[in-house]
């Protein structure tokens, strides 16, 4: 993988595990936040895992590019699913930007992805 794309894939990482660790802390942002996008309460123990564990694939991903490609892929599908929630819930517009951006930055990563891979 060429230089930029490391550099955006471990940014990534370090976004992801910055927010996993947020979402580890019980605060009362997240559990407003979830409450209005109406995600289960009990299934809320996913997203320090999930992003943690995207993180660990992300980094590992610049020495087996695969896991990299997977990895970003399913960060592309885990934040348009995070897109539906905001349009189940009616959000407006901008509440919808973080995800779109974080589609965007995860889309960049797995092109760089590929063209380091096999």
């Amino acid at each position: 993988m060429y230089r930029r794309s490391n550099r955006a894939a471990f940014r990534l990482a370090v976004v992801q595990l910055a927010d996993a660790a947020f979402n580890a802390i019980p605060n009362e942002w997240v559990k407003n936040d979830l409450d209005h996008l109406g995600f289960p309460e009990d299934l809320r123990i996913v997203f320090p895992i999930v992003k943690s564990a995207s993180a660990v694939g992300l980094v590992a991903g610049l020495r087996w590019p695969r896991l990299g490609r997977v990895t970003s892929t399913a960060l592309v599908a885990y934040f348009l699913l995070a897109m539906a929630f905001h349009a189940r819930a009616r959000d407006r517009p901008a509440r919808y930007a973080p995800a779109a951006a974080m589609i965007a930055w995860s889309a960049k990563v797995r092109r760089g992805y590929q063209i380091a891979g096999v």
